[in-house]
Protein backbone atom coordinates (compact mmCIF):
# COMPACT_ATOMS: atom_id res chain seq x y z
CA UNK A 1 0.00 0.00 0.00
CA UNK A 2 2.74 2.48 0.97
CA UNK A 3 4.64 1.61 -2.18
CA UNK A 4 1.61 2.46 -4.35
CA UNK A 5 0.97 5.70 -2.46
CA UNK A 6 4.62 6.78 -2.88
CA UNK A 7 4.42 6.23 -6.63
CA UNK A 8 1.15 8.16 -6.96
CA UNK A 9 2.54 11.01 -4.85
CA UNK A 10 5.74 11.42 -6.80
CA UNK A 11 4.49 10.85 -10.35
CA UNK A 12 2.35 13.49 -12.01
CA UNK A 13 1.23 10.96 -14.66
CA UNK A 14 -1.04 8.66 -12.66
CA UNK A 15 -1.20 5.22 -14.21
CA UNK A 16 -4.74 3.88 -14.25
CA UNK A 17 -3.86 0.36 -13.26
CA UNK A 18 -2.03 1.61 -10.15
CA UNK A 19 -5.12 3.54 -9.14
CA UNK A 20 -7.19 0.40 -9.60
CA UNK A 21 -4.74 -1.59 -7.50
CA UNK A 22 -4.85 0.96 -4.71
CA UNK A 23 -8.66 1.04 -4.64
CA UNK A 24 -8.78 -2.74 -4.74
CA UNK A 25 -6.58 -2.82 -1.65
CA UNK A 26 -8.47 -0.12 0.28
CA UNK A 27 -11.96 -1.41 -0.40
CA UNK A 28 -11.45 -5.14 -0.54
CA UNK A 29 -13.82 -7.32 1.45
CA UNK A 30 -13.30 -10.86 2.60
CA UNK A 31 -15.84 -13.44 3.64
CA UNK A 32 -14.56 -15.54 6.53
CA UNK A 33 -15.88 -19.03 7.13
CA UNK A 34 -15.14 -20.12 10.71
CA UNK A 35 -15.34 -23.77 11.72
CA UNK A 36 -15.13 -24.46 15.46
CA UNK A 37 -14.05 -27.75 16.99
CA UNK A 38 -16.06 -28.00 20.26
CA UNK A 39 -14.21 -28.77 23.46
CA UNK A 40 -16.35 -31.83 24.12
CA UNK A 41 -14.65 -33.47 21.14
CA UNK A 42 -11.73 -34.20 23.46
CA UNK A 43 -12.31 -34.97 27.15
CA UNK A 44 -9.39 -33.80 29.26
CA UNK A 45 -10.05 -36.59 31.76
CA UNK A 46 -9.08 -39.27 29.23
CA UNK A 47 -5.42 -38.25 29.47
CA UNK A 48 -3.44 -39.92 32.25
CA UNK A 49 -0.07 -38.38 33.14
CA UNK A 50 2.82 -40.30 34.65
CA UNK A 51 5.08 -38.86 37.33
CA UNK A 52 7.61 -37.58 34.79
CA UNK A 53 4.85 -35.65 32.96
CA UNK A 54 3.78 -33.96 36.19
CA UNK A 55 7.33 -33.07 37.21
CA UNK A 56 8.02 -31.58 33.78
CA UNK A 57 4.79 -29.53 33.73
CA UNK A 58 5.36 -28.30 37.29
CA UNK A 59 8.90 -27.14 36.51
CA UNK A 60 7.93 -25.37 33.28
CA UNK A 61 4.87 -23.60 34.72
CA UNK A 62 5.96 -22.55 38.17
CA UNK A 63 4.06 -19.23 38.02
CA UNK A 64 0.79 -21.17 38.06
CA UNK A 65 1.67 -22.66 41.43
CA UNK A 66 3.04 -19.60 43.15
CA UNK A 67 2.18 -19.10 46.80
CA UNK A 68 1.94 -15.29 47.28
CA UNK A 69 3.74 -13.57 50.11
CA UNK A 70 1.59 -13.06 53.21
CA UNK A 71 1.73 -11.11 56.45
CA UNK A 72 -0.11 -11.56 59.74
CA UNK A 73 -0.76 -8.09 61.14
CA UNK A 74 -2.04 -6.59 64.38
CA UNK A 75 -3.08 -2.94 64.08
CA UNK A 76 -4.89 -0.08 65.78
CA UNK A 77 -6.97 1.99 63.36
CA UNK A 78 -6.33 5.61 64.38
CA UNK A 79 -7.88 7.23 61.30
CA UNK A 80 -10.49 10.00 61.58
CA UNK A 81 -13.42 7.88 60.46
CA UNK A 82 -12.56 5.20 63.02
CA UNK A 83 -13.53 7.56 65.85
CA UNK A 84 -16.36 9.55 64.22
CA UNK A 85 -19.09 7.48 65.87
CA UNK A 86 -17.61 8.25 69.28
CA UNK A 87 -17.71 12.01 68.74
CA UNK A 88 -20.82 13.84 69.94
CA UNK A 89 -21.46 17.49 69.09
CA UNK A 90 -23.71 19.51 71.40
CA UNK A 91 -26.26 22.06 70.19
CA UNK A 92 -24.22 24.71 71.98
CA UNK A 93 -21.14 23.79 69.94
CA UNK A 94 -23.13 23.74 66.71
CA UNK A 95 -24.61 27.18 67.36
CA UNK A 96 -21.19 28.60 68.28
CA UNK A 97 -19.69 27.21 65.06
CA UNK A 98 -22.59 28.69 63.08
CA UNK A 99 -22.09 32.14 64.60
CA UNK A 100 -18.32 32.03 64.18
CA UNK A 101 -18.72 31.24 60.49
CA UNK A 102 -21.85 33.25 59.76
CA UNK A 103 -20.21 34.69 56.61
CA UNK A 104 -20.23 31.21 55.09
CA UNK A 105 -24.01 31.11 55.36
CA UNK A 106 -24.63 34.66 54.14
CA UNK A 107 -25.29 35.72 50.57
CA UNK A 108 -24.03 39.24 49.83
CA UNK A 109 -26.40 41.97 48.67
CA UNK A 110 -26.60 42.14 44.88
CA UNK A 111 -27.53 45.10 42.72
CA UNK A 112 -28.51 45.06 39.07
CA UNK A 113 -26.53 47.97 37.65
CA UNK A 114 -26.70 49.92 34.42
CA UNK A 115 -24.31 52.65 33.32
CA UNK A 116 -23.73 55.39 30.77
CA UNK A 117 -20.09 56.12 30.01
CA UNK A 118 -18.63 59.50 28.96
CA UNK A 119 -15.13 60.43 27.91
CA UNK A 120 -15.24 63.89 29.53
CA UNK A 121 -16.74 65.32 32.69
CA UNK A 122 -18.70 68.13 30.99
CA UNK A 123 -20.76 65.70 28.88
CA UNK A 124 -21.38 63.55 31.94
CA UNK A 125 -22.65 66.48 34.02
CA UNK A 126 -24.89 67.73 31.23
CA UNK A 127 -26.42 64.26 30.95
CA UNK A 128 -26.84 64.08 34.72
CA UNK A 129 -28.75 67.39 34.76
CA UNK A 130 -31.09 66.03 32.11
CA UNK A 131 -31.69 62.91 34.20
CA UNK A 132 -32.38 64.99 37.32
CA UNK A 133 -34.89 66.96 35.24
CA UNK A 134 -36.78 63.75 34.51
CA UNK A 135 -35.31 62.67 31.19
CA UNK A 136 -35.45 58.89 30.61
CA UNK A 137 -32.19 57.02 31.36
CA UNK A 138 -32.27 55.09 28.09
CA UNK A 139 -32.87 58.23 26.04
CA UNK A 140 -29.69 59.74 27.52
CA UNK A 141 -27.89 56.44 26.92
CA UNK A 142 -28.96 56.50 23.27
CA UNK A 143 -27.65 60.05 22.92
CA UNK A 144 -24.32 58.72 24.25
CA UNK A 145 -24.32 56.02 21.57
CA UNK A 146 -25.50 53.11 23.75
CA UNK A 147 -28.52 50.85 23.37
CA UNK A 148 -30.27 49.29 26.37
CA UNK A 149 -28.26 46.07 26.27
CA UNK A 150 -24.96 48.00 26.21
CA UNK A 151 -25.83 49.77 29.48
CA UNK A 152 -26.24 46.50 31.41
CA UNK A 153 -23.51 45.48 33.87
CA UNK A 154 -25.59 42.74 35.51
CA UNK A 155 -25.98 41.75 39.15
CA UNK A 156 -22.91 42.78 41.13
CA UNK A 157 -21.92 42.60 44.80
CA UNK A 158 -20.04 45.41 46.50
CA UNK A 159 -16.84 43.42 46.70
CA UNK A 160 -16.87 42.96 42.90
CA UNK A 161 -16.54 46.71 42.31
CA UNK A 162 -13.41 48.84 42.19
CA UNK A 163 -12.93 51.13 45.18
CA UNK A 164 -14.13 54.30 43.39
CA UNK A 165 -17.54 52.73 42.71
CA UNK A 166 -18.28 50.74 45.88
CA UNK A 167 -19.91 53.35 48.14
CA UNK A 168 -21.53 55.57 45.49
CA UNK A 169 -23.37 52.64 43.91
CA UNK A 170 -24.36 50.89 47.15
CA UNK A 171 -25.64 54.15 48.66
CA UNK A 172 -28.19 54.50 45.84
CA UNK A 173 -31.84 53.61 46.25
CA UNK A 174 -33.68 51.49 43.71
CA UNK A 175 -34.22 53.39 40.40
CA UNK A 176 -31.91 56.20 41.56
CA UNK A 177 -29.07 57.47 39.34
CA UNK A 178 -25.66 58.46 40.62
CA UNK A 179 -23.68 61.66 40.22
CA UNK A 180 -21.01 61.40 37.51
CA UNK A 181 -18.20 59.28 38.99
CA UNK A 182 -14.65 59.42 37.66
CA UNK A 183 -13.24 56.00 36.82
CA UNK A 184 -9.94 54.85 35.37
CA UNK A 185 -11.00 55.64 31.78
CA UNK A 186 -13.66 58.33 31.99
CA UNK A 187 -16.91 59.26 33.74
CA UNK A 188 -19.82 57.00 34.66
CA UNK A 189 -23.44 57.55 35.60
CA UNK A 190 -24.96 54.49 37.26
CA UNK A 191 -28.55 53.35 37.64
CA UNK A 192 -29.64 50.69 40.16
CA UNK A 193 -32.83 49.09 38.86
CA UNK A 194 -33.00 46.06 41.18
CA UNK A 195 -31.72 45.22 44.68
CA UNK A 196 -31.42 41.72 46.16
CA UNK A 197 -30.97 42.09 49.89
CA UNK A 198 -28.30 40.23 51.81
CA UNK A 199 -29.64 36.88 53.02
CA UNK A 200 -28.47 34.61 55.82
CA UNK A 201 -29.46 30.93 55.85
CA UNK A 202 -31.19 29.97 59.10
CA UNK A 203 -29.31 27.81 61.59
CA UNK A 204 -32.00 25.12 61.39
CA UNK A 205 -31.40 24.67 57.65
CA UNK A 206 -27.64 24.13 57.99
CA UNK A 207 -27.64 22.32 61.35
CA UNK A 208 -27.38 18.82 59.86
CA UNK A 209 -24.53 19.70 57.48
CA UNK A 210 -22.79 21.66 60.21
CA UNK A 211 -23.01 18.63 62.50
CA UNK A 212 -21.33 16.45 59.84
CA UNK A 213 -18.54 18.97 59.23
CA UNK A 214 -17.89 19.62 62.92
CA UNK A 215 -17.93 15.91 63.72
CA UNK A 216 -15.34 15.25 60.99
CA UNK A 217 -13.16 18.06 62.35
CA UNK A 218 -13.42 16.90 65.97
CA UNK A 219 -12.86 13.26 64.95
CA UNK A 220 -9.57 14.17 63.29
CA UNK A 221 -8.52 16.12 66.38
CA UNK A 222 -9.27 13.09 68.57
CA UNK A 223 -7.56 10.73 66.11
CA UNK A 224 -4.40 12.83 66.01
CA UNK A 225 -4.28 12.98 69.80
CA UNK A 226 -4.71 9.20 69.99
CA UNK A 227 -1.99 8.74 67.39
CA UNK A 228 0.42 10.91 69.40
CA UNK A 229 -0.47 9.06 72.63
CA UNK A 230 0.06 5.63 71.06
CA UNK A 231 3.31 6.72 69.43
CA UNK A 232 4.65 8.01 72.74
CA UNK A 233 3.58 4.83 74.54
CA UNK A 234 5.28 2.59 71.97
CA UNK A 235 8.45 4.66 72.12
CA UNK A 236 8.52 4.18 75.90
CA UNK A 237 8.57 0.40 75.41
CA UNK A 238 4.90 -0.64 75.52
CA UNK A 239 3.66 -3.44 73.30
CA UNK A 240 0.89 -2.68 70.82
CA UNK A 241 -1.66 -4.43 73.04
CA UNK A 242 -0.48 -2.57 76.15
CA UNK A 243 -0.65 0.78 74.39
CA UNK A 244 -4.17 0.02 73.14
CA UNK A 245 -5.38 -0.96 76.61
CA UNK A 246 -3.80 2.14 78.12
CA UNK A 247 -5.97 4.42 75.97
CA UNK A 248 -9.06 2.22 75.62
CA UNK A 249 -8.46 1.31 71.98
CA UNK A 250 -8.97 -1.94 70.07
CA UNK A 251 -6.31 -4.06 68.37
CA UNK A 252 -7.53 -5.71 65.15
CA UNK A 253 -5.89 -8.77 63.58
CA UNK A 254 -5.58 -9.76 59.92
CA UNK A 255 -3.95 -13.07 59.08
CA UNK A 256 -2.71 -13.97 55.60
CA UNK A 257 -2.69 -10.41 54.25
CA UNK A 258 -1.65 -10.40 50.57
CA UNK A 259 -0.43 -7.50 48.45
CA UNK A 260 -3.03 -7.97 45.74
CA UNK A 261 -5.96 -9.20 47.87
CA UNK A 262 -5.92 -6.88 50.84
CA UNK A 263 -8.45 -6.15 53.55
CA UNK A 264 -7.72 -4.36 56.79
CA UNK A 265 -10.92 -4.63 58.77
CA UNK A 266 -12.65 -1.37 59.63
CA UNK A 267 -9.97 0.65 57.87
CA UNK A 268 -10.73 -0.90 54.47
CA UNK A 269 -14.44 -0.26 55.02
CA UNK A 270 -13.80 3.44 55.67
CA UNK A 271 -10.92 3.95 53.21
CA UNK A 272 -11.19 1.31 50.45
CA UNK A 273 -9.03 3.27 48.00
CA UNK A 274 -6.26 3.86 50.56
CA UNK A 275 -5.94 0.29 51.80
CA UNK A 276 -3.36 -0.49 49.12
CA UNK A 277 -1.03 2.23 50.43
CA UNK A 278 -1.11 0.79 53.94
CA UNK A 279 -0.59 -2.71 52.54
CA UNK A 280 2.49 -1.57 50.63
CA UNK A 281 3.83 -0.03 53.85
CA UNK A 282 3.29 -3.36 55.63
CA UNK A 283 5.14 -5.36 52.97
CA UNK A 284 8.00 -2.88 53.01
CA UNK A 285 8.66 -3.71 56.67
CA UNK A 286 11.23 -6.36 57.47
CA UNK A 287 11.03 -6.79 61.25
CA UNK A 288 8.53 -9.10 62.90
CA UNK A 289 7.12 -8.12 66.30
CA UNK A 290 8.33 -4.51 66.16
CA UNK A 291 5.37 -2.09 66.57
CA UNK A 292 5.44 1.20 64.71
CA UNK A 293 3.15 4.04 63.65
CA UNK A 294 2.18 5.10 60.12
CA UNK A 295 0.99 8.62 59.31
CA UNK A 296 -0.14 8.84 55.68
CA UNK A 297 -1.84 12.22 55.96
CA UNK A 298 -3.94 14.34 58.33
CA UNK A 299 -6.76 11.82 58.17
CA UNK A 300 -5.15 8.39 57.85
CA UNK A 301 -3.13 7.14 60.83
CA UNK A 302 -2.36 3.67 62.14
CA UNK A 303 -0.20 1.75 64.62
CA UNK A 304 0.72 -1.82 63.68
CA UNK A 305 3.07 -4.76 64.01
CA UNK A 306 3.81 -7.79 61.87
CA UNK A 307 3.40 -11.01 63.85
CA UNK A 308 4.32 -13.42 61.06
CA UNK A 309 5.64 -13.17 57.50
CA UNK A 310 5.76 -15.68 54.66
CA UNK A 311 7.69 -14.81 51.54
CA UNK A 312 6.49 -15.76 48.08
CA UNK A 313 7.42 -19.29 46.98
CA UNK A 314 6.54 -21.94 44.41
CA UNK A 315 4.44 -24.63 46.04
CA UNK A 316 5.99 -28.09 45.85
CA UNK A 317 4.53 -30.68 43.51
CA UNK A 318 3.17 -32.72 46.41
CA UNK A 319 1.21 -29.68 47.65
CA UNK A 320 -0.52 -29.04 44.32
CA UNK A 321 -0.45 -32.42 42.64
CA UNK A 322 -4.18 -32.46 41.95
CA UNK A 323 -4.01 -29.02 40.34
CA UNK A 324 -0.97 -30.02 38.26
CA UNK A 325 -2.83 -33.08 36.96
CA UNK A 326 -5.81 -30.89 36.01
CA UNK A 327 -3.63 -28.30 34.22
CA UNK A 328 -1.62 -31.00 32.40
CA UNK A 329 -4.84 -32.67 31.20
CA UNK A 330 -6.19 -29.34 29.94
CA UNK A 331 -2.94 -28.78 28.04
CA UNK A 332 -3.13 -32.22 26.41
CA UNK A 333 -6.77 -31.66 25.46
CA UNK A 334 -5.86 -28.35 23.82
CA UNK A 335 -3.10 -30.01 21.85
CA UNK A 336 -5.49 -32.74 20.70
CA UNK A 337 -8.09 -30.15 19.63
CA UNK A 338 -5.45 -28.28 17.67
CA UNK A 339 -4.43 -31.50 15.91
CA UNK A 340 -8.05 -32.18 14.94
CA UNK A 341 -8.50 -28.60 13.66
CA UNK A 342 -5.30 -28.88 11.62
CA UNK A 343 -6.59 -32.11 10.08
CA UNK A 344 -9.87 -30.50 9.02
CA UNK A 345 -7.97 -27.52 7.64
CA UNK A 346 -5.88 -29.84 5.50
CA UNK A 347 -9.00 -31.54 4.17
CA UNK A 348 -10.51 -28.19 3.18
CA UNK A 349 -7.27 -27.19 1.43
CA UNK A 350 -7.44 -30.46 -0.49
CA UNK A 351 -10.80 -29.40 -1.89
CA UNK A 352 -13.18 -31.46 0.23
CA UNK A 353 -16.67 -30.05 0.71
CA UNK A 354 -16.84 -27.87 3.84
CA UNK A 355 -20.49 -28.67 4.54
CA UNK A 356 -19.74 -32.39 4.46
CA UNK A 357 -16.82 -31.98 6.86
CA UNK A 358 -18.95 -29.96 9.27
CA UNK A 359 -21.90 -32.36 9.08
CA UNK A 360 -19.93 -35.61 9.36
CA UNK A 361 -17.87 -34.39 12.31
CA UNK A 362 -20.65 -32.52 14.12
CA UNK A 363 -18.72 -29.24 14.04
CA UNK A 364 -19.95 -25.66 14.41
CA UNK A 365 -19.85 -23.25 11.49
CA UNK A 366 -20.46 -19.50 11.28
CA UNK A 367 -19.81 -16.70 8.79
Amino acid sequence: QNYLIDILGSNSQIVDFLVDKLFDYEYQQRVVDIITVPKYKVAASKFSPNEADLIDYHEKNQQQFLQPATRDVNFIDLSCKAVEDKVKISDKDLLAAYEDNIADYTTAELRNIRQIFFNDEKAARTAHQSLKSGEDFYVIAKQAGLNKEQTALGKISQQDLISEFKEPIFNLQKDEVSEPIKGPFGYHIFLVDEIEQQQTTDFAKVRKQLDVELKEQRACEVALQSFNDIEESLMSGSTLQEAAEQFGLTVQTVNGLQQQQNSLGSFSKNYPTDTDMITQEVFALQEVGQPLTILLNDEIMMALEITNKQDSRTRALDEVKGLVVEKWQEQQAQKALFTIAAQFSEEVNQGKNVNNIVSLNNLKRRW
